[in-house]
């Protein structure tokens, strides 16, 4: 387990979605994404590349 949680996309084809990022300081933040993976990347790289602890809800 790399400690990202993503839950599965409801969207369709190129539809934005909201996605709460919660980092492991207990800091979140809610962002419109096109995808789980776009929004999990993002998570990873505002980590500094580091996926531990981080959680990414939709």
């Amino acid at each position: 387990m790399y400690g990202v949680v993503s839950f599965p996309s409801q969207a369709k084809g190129n539809e934005i979605g909201r996605y709460r990022i919660t980092m492991p300081d207990g800091s979140t933040t809610d962002e419109l994404f096109e995808s789980d993976n776009e929004a999990i990347g993002a998570a990873i790289h505002a980590n500094l590349v580091d996926s531990q602890g981080i959680t990414v809800e939709r």
